[in-house]
């Protein structure tokens, strides 16, 4: 689900992250991530760890199995910033941000009269000049939504 950040009011403003609790199964996957890894260094450098060469094979297999699930639970564990759209109906622009190190990256944006398409529904759909998705935007906030709901009229986006 996107952040939705209502810039009309605050042109050139800045953009502060908003506050984000961290998952359960973010933490659980990197929690395990990081003990396969440590499990599979574990069964090389263990105290009496058996160097023979029957097991050598087996735990050379294991520990590079073990290593690359662990990697990959790391990386699925990483608490990464969400997406954030910001509507700007003074300017008639959505850009879709993410906030990292302090930066802001657009990652799209898109003028209102350059969208492919939009519906609204319980929540606006936005679909960029090529046709790629951009966002589901729910707007609980009856003013933030009529004054897009009005931009995408009067750009002829929306019936």
């Amino acid at each position: 689900m996107a952040m939705i950040t209502d810039h009309s009011n605050h042109p050139g403003g800045t953009v502060t992250e908003p506050g984000r609790r961290v998952a359960l199964h973010e933490v659980l996957l990197f929690v395990g991530g990081v003990l396969l890894l440590l499990v599979a260094a574990g069964m090389w450098i263990a105290p009496r760890a058996y160097w023979g060469e029957d097991l050598f094979a087996t735990k050379l297999l294991l520990s590079m199995i073990l290593s690359f699930v662990g990697i990959a639970m790391v990386q699925a564990g990483l608490i990464l910033p969400r997406r954030e759209v910001e509507i700007d109906t003074d300017k008639g622009e959505v850009r879709v941000v993410r906030h990292a190190r302090g930066k802001k990256h657009i990652l799209n944006a898109c003028a209102f009269e350059h969208l492919a398409a939009a519906q609204s529904d319980n929540v606006v759909r936005l679909w960029d000049g090529f046709g790629n998705y951009m966002a589901d935007i729910p707007l609980n906030e009856p003013s933030t939504r009529g004054r897009l709901i009005m931009a995408l009229k009067a750009a002829g986006k929306i019936d």
